[in-house]
């Protein structure tokens, strides 16, 4: 128990300096050479604990998912009243708040979905994470829409709906950085509202 501890303790110390290095200076500024460096150690014990670049970058993509789901896991803080609850997904979703932690940037999330076009197992692995997201989302949704809160009759189809606006609008806002379209992307929480609460269900 205790070595396997201690190897998990490394290997989590390893993937925060390649965060910082990936912050600093891109992908292709990732070496076990710099990593080392940071570290104060040789770059010997770098590749005991990973194989190669590669497998660092596959260890990251775990690290983020386990991220992600924790958080979501958390989201709620154990509220059970269903409007609540609502408030807190629309809210969460739309500013993209998900208190993941300072240390996982876009910087790191999208060096993995970049790599994701180049490496199987980091592309599985984030299908795997947006399976997860979307299966929790129309799970809450199914909790709202018996509450009789909101009016959808294929949750699933609506956390599809919700997960690709709320994704394409964070990219886009990114991208355009801060102008006047903000004020756009900030009405997306009433949009999503009005969707999900009409009498005549879109979805």
């Amino acid at each position: 128990m205790g070595r396997k501890s201690k190897i998990v303790e490394r290997q989590s110390e390893i993937l925060d300096h390649l965060i910082h290095i990936l912050n600093d200076e891109g992908l292709e500024g990732v070496t076990f050479a710099k990593i080392s460096h940071r570290m104060g150690v040789n770059k010997s014990l770098v590749a005991h604990y990973f194989k190669s670049k590669e497998d660092m970058m596959i260890s990251l993509a775990d690290h983020i998912i386990e991220k992600y789901k924790h958080t979501y896991h958390n989201m709620f803080k154990g509220e059970n009243d269903p409007q609540q609850r609502l408030d807190i997904f629309i809210n969460t979703i739309v500013n993209q708040d998900w208190e993941i932690g300072d240390e996982i940037t876009d910087i790191a999330y999208y060096s993995c979905f970049y790599l994701r076009f180049k490496n199987e197992k980091i592309s599985n692995r984030l299908t795997k994470l947006y399976e997860f997201i979307k299966q929790m989302y129309a799970e809450e949704l199914t909790l709202y829409r018996d509450a009789g809160i909101i009016n959808v009759t294929d949750p699933e189809q609506a956390a599809v709906f919700i997960l690709s606006l709320s994704e394409g609008c964070y990219y886009y806002s990114t991208v355009m950085g801060n102008n006047k379209d903000q004020n756009k992307i900030a009405d997306m929480r009433a949009l999503v509202l009005r969707i999900l609460t009409r009498e005549d269900s879109l979805i």
